[in-house]
């Protein structure tokens, strides 16, 4: 199996990617990592969706600062491994944005499915399938694909191993991103601003935060305005992309270490 055989990330992803599109066929497909500590995307992309600078920004803004049902934060939130834009409820496709201004308008295609990397330790990469003939993917495509999930994680782990190399993978990693952000008087976030923030990154509410930190609801609020005046953002949503923007799209392509940040 490939994702048992050892092969680097790029490796394994085009090996992978190639055996996928042989049961599900597509017109274009991107995959990429992500930072499973805040469920970042560092992507690479094949097939018809080459890199552009701009496409890329207008993806970044819809993918994480809408707060869309079907971006891949969203899907890890609800506990979903694999969805298709066609096979959601009435409405769904006309209601997304990511699919009126950029799938559909720029790159021409109908139908999109995606797939979420996940094993019991977090989201370690994603998939997205497009389709330009008007047929969308089927429920047995989207069975199929879940059924990949650990797997394809299980190879996104081994290969960023693999290509780190054995003396790096040994080396202590750090647990979650970087998030140190400096406005312009100077002030950083403290390590407890981290904390909230690094959970926001994730997806989880103040009441989910405040368990898990052991402290009132009303100390994760205090933390949170705190943090949204250090960054000059207002809302939870903008604090997301501008964590995206500013802390991992200049970095897309570089090397990921084992905890699944950029080294």
């Amino acid at each position: 199996m490939l994702s048992r055989a050892g092969l680097d990330l790029d490796h394994f992803l085009q090996e992978a990617v190639g055996a996928v599109g042989r049961a599900v066929p597509w017109a274009g497909v991107c995959v990429g990592t992500h930072d499973p500590a805040s469920l970042m995307l560092s992507a690479r992309k094949f097939g018809a969706l080459t890199p552009n600078l701009e496409d890329d920004l207008i993806f970044g803004q819809l993918e994480y600062g809408l707060g869309e049902f079907t971006s891949f934060r969203s899907l890890v939130h609800h506990d979903i491994c694999a969805v298709s834009m066609l096979q959601l409820p009435q409405g769904a496709v006309e209601g997304s944005p990511r699919t009126q201004q950029l799938i559909r308008p720029v790159y021409g295609f109908t139908d999109e499915a995606r797939l979420v990397m996940r094993d019991d330790t977090g989201m370690w990469g994603c998939l997205a399938l497009f389709r330009d003939d008007g047929v969308a993917f089927a429920e047995d495509d989207l069975t199929f694909l879940a059924s990949l999930s650990e797997a394809f994680a299980r190879g996104v782990r081994s290969g960023i191993l693999a290509r780190i190399g054995a003396a790096q993978a040994q080396a202590p990693a750090a647990r979650g991103p970087a998030v140190v952000i400096v406005n312009a008087a100077g002030e950083i976030l403290t390590p407890r601003e981290r904390d909230v923030t690094r959970m926001v990154l994730q997806g989880s509410d103040t009441k989910a935060i405040a368990a898990a930190l052991h402290v009132a609801a009303y100390t994760v609020q205090d933390h949170l305005k705190s943090v949204f005046a250090k960054v000059g953002v207002r809302n939870r949503r903008d604090l997301i992309a501008r964590v995206y923007f500013d802390q991992y799209v200049h970095r897309m392509g570089a090397a990921v270490g084992p905890a699944g940040y950029f080294l």
